[in-house]
């Protein structure tokens, strides 16, 4: 495939473990390891995560920050729609 274009959300919010957004950088990483120049040679896009909301109070324990749930989920749909509208295939990498 010619025209995949790689889309980078790199969050902790909705993860059960900390540490979850450098799940992106450790595949590129392993890439690397492994002479792929997948990463190179593709486009990408990074998302930008409100990682920020893990140091505000919780205020739903059945609905941990659900608000930066919908915000990341809508970014993301919202770029692999755009992805999709240029001819593009998405490839969605997340933690």
């Amino acid at each position: 495939m010619k025209n995949i274009k790689i889309i980078e959300a790199p969050s902790e919010i909705g993860a059960g473990t900390r540490g979850a957004s450098m799940g992106v950088d450790a595949i590129k990483i392993a890439a690397l390891d492994f002479m792929s120049n997948f990463f190179v040679h593709f486009p990408s896009e990074k998302i930008h995560a409100p990682n920020d909301l893990l140091f505000e109070p919780i205020h739903s324990p059945y609905a941990k920050r659900i608000h930066g749930v919908i915000s990341m989920t809508e970014k993301i749909s919202k770029a692999v729609y755009d992805c999709i509208k240029g001819s593009f295939f998405p490839v969605v990498l997340s933690g």
